[in-house]
């Protein structure tokens, strides 16, 4: 039987393969590689170029790399930065005008069995305007529909056009459905994965990193994974660390101020500020390759997600969770969809936030033995749900896409 063909059109903020980190762009890669094994489909993956993804290569998957030069950056930077000036809600991105350049020179040499928008929703009116015939098209959604910055008419084009939209959880495929008045048959939803052998703890790494840190062994560990920026609450962390009294207590926190960028913002600077005396007991080590992630996870006691927005699935609970540690989070979009009230601390966003942060740190730090338990139960709660593993992810999407 003829395989079928997908073109999996990326949003262009860092390149598949994963060679830059991302969390979409790991998953794409996850779909590209079990691919070259059970060689299901013919794969054009459209993606932002980056030198170290000329190293790869693929039997059933071809990289389309788009390119963007200095001064396309230069020019689409300016003119951005005029359009806040005039508060035109509004982006131009160089990235979707080529790819959809590109994707109309590939179209008219072979069509498409399947189109599949990964979190890249604004390129969907565009790819409408070509000839596809009866393609069938899928948007892979990432983040929520209801946050203010994003483009409703986008939405409601995508519930009348596409064969399905797969969500990465629930509450994401709730906030669709409410946003865009879809059918709710058309929606389905495809769980975020992490690596079946992530749980790999090897000490003497673990140890290396202890001591590279300067952390004493009768340090107690916090940890925070994820972007240095508002939405993400790390200003609520920081607060609620500076009320830490506790003495041999350290916070990690591990993320760039914009993807894998590590810079000295407005932002970072007061997340500093509010740190106050225990700045000194704050480590900032910026953005962690997911092959050394684990070891900062095994190398704390509890890791915090102090998000005030709500989160389309939460990658950090479930990774941390797969590692065995107690997590304190906000009760926050799709993370509660991980684990049960009895494996995790649970704080509602609203006022105080900080101070509840602080008092649930501070209960860890003098007692840790039911939160280690806690710990424990997460880690049996996730190992047993196959959907939260990359094992048969590719099967998992080809069963939605051909329904």
């Amino acid at each position: 039987m003829e395989k079928k063909s997908i073109a999996i059109i990326t949003a262009g903020f860092t390149p598949v393969p994963a060679v830059n980190g991302g969390a979409v762009e790991k998953l794409t890669t996850i779909l590209v590689e079990q691919n070259e094994y059970e060689d299901l489909y013919d794969i054009d993956v459209y993606t932002i170029y980056d030198p170290k993804i000329d190293s790869f290569s693929y039997k059933s998957t071809t990289i389309v790399k788009i390119k963007i030069s200095r001064i396309e950056r230069f020019i689409e930077k300016n003119i951005n930065r005029l359009m806040r000036l005039l508060k035109i809600n509004n982006n131009f991105v160089r990235y979707r005008r080529k790819a959809y350049k590109e994707f109309e020179k590939r179209i008219r040499r072979h069509s498409y069995d399947y189109i599949l928008f990964e979190n890249s929703r604004e390129m969907i009116p565009m790819i409408l305007k070509a000839d596809i015939n009866n393609t069938k098209l899928y948007l892979h959604l990432h983040n929520n529909s209801s946050s203010p910055s994003l483009n409703k008419s986008i939405d409601l084009c995508a519930a009348n056009n596409m064969a399905g939209v797969i969500g990465v959880s629930k509450y994401i495929k709730n906030d669709f459905i409410a946003i865009s008045g879809i059918r709710p048959s058309k929606v389905r939803v495809l769980y975020n994965c992490v690596d079946s052998s992530m749980s790999e703890n090897i000490k003497e790494r673990v140890d290396s990193l202890r001591k590279s840190l300067y952390i004493d062994n009768r340090d107690f560990v916090f940890l925070y994974v994820g972007r240095i920026n508002y939405e993400k609450g790390v200003h609520v962390l920081a607060k609620a660390f500076s009320q830490i009294n506790t003495p041999f207590t350290k916070l990690i926190i591990c993320g760039g101020t914009w993807e894998n960028e590590f810079k000295d913002n407005r932002y970072l600077k007061t997340v500093k500020k509010l740190l106050g005396k225990n700045l000194k007991k704050t480590l900032f080590v910026g953005h962690i390759q997911q092959t050394e992630i684990m070891d900062y996870y095994n190398l704390c006691n509890a890791v915090v997600i102090p998000s005030i927005v709500q989160e389309a699935f939460g990658m950090v609970m479930l990774e941390a969770s797969l590692m065995g540690k107690p997590c304190i989070a906000t009760k926050s979009g799709g993370m509660t969809e991980i684990l049960s009230n009895k494996n995790a601390v649970w704080l509602d966003i609203n006022k105080g936030l900080s101070e509840k942060i602080s008092h649930a740190m501070n209960k860890m730090t003098k007692d840790y033995t039911p939160y280690k338990a806690m710990g424990e139960r997460a880690l049996a709660e996730v190992s047993n749900r196959k959907e939260f593993f990359d094992d048969g992810y590719l099967d998992r999407l080809a069963e939605i896409i051909t329904s």
